[in-house]
């Protein structure tokens, strides 16, 4: 008998269905990043931290599972929150970026772009 090995699935089914929306990785730090995008409606009081959570927690079985499996490297997840016709809360969005180490591009007139 002979089995198709899916390891695009594999890796869905055996964490519940879930996976992160993309996986940056620092070979030189050794460190990996699960990163995560939630949209919010509501852009009031609070709406940040409970997002951030709701991303914290999706994810926090994979990271745990990864900790065990390779503890030499460090894991970390990131979670970008965009709200209503992709607007960002700038400072939160400028210090997620820093931790990636993004380094910046500049176009040919000079303006910044990620």
């Amino acid at each position: 008998m002979r089995y198709n090995f899916d390891p695009v699935s594999s890796f869905t089914n055996c964490f519940g269905g879930m996976r992160p929306d993309e996986v940056a990785i620092n070979e030189a730090l050794q460190s990996i990043y699960i990163l995560e995008s939630k949209q919010s409606t509501y852009k009031d009081e609070g709406f940040l931290e409970v997002k951030e959570a709701e991303a914290t927690e999706q994810h926090k079985s994979i990271i745990s599972a990864l900790r065990v499996a390779t503890p030499m490297w460090k894991f970390e997840q990131i979670n970008f929150v965009v709200c209503d016709r992709g607007s960002v809360v700038e400072s939160n969005f400028y210090t997620k970026i820093k931790k990636l180490d993004a380094q910046e591009e500049r176009n040919t007139d000079s303006s910044p772009i990620m």
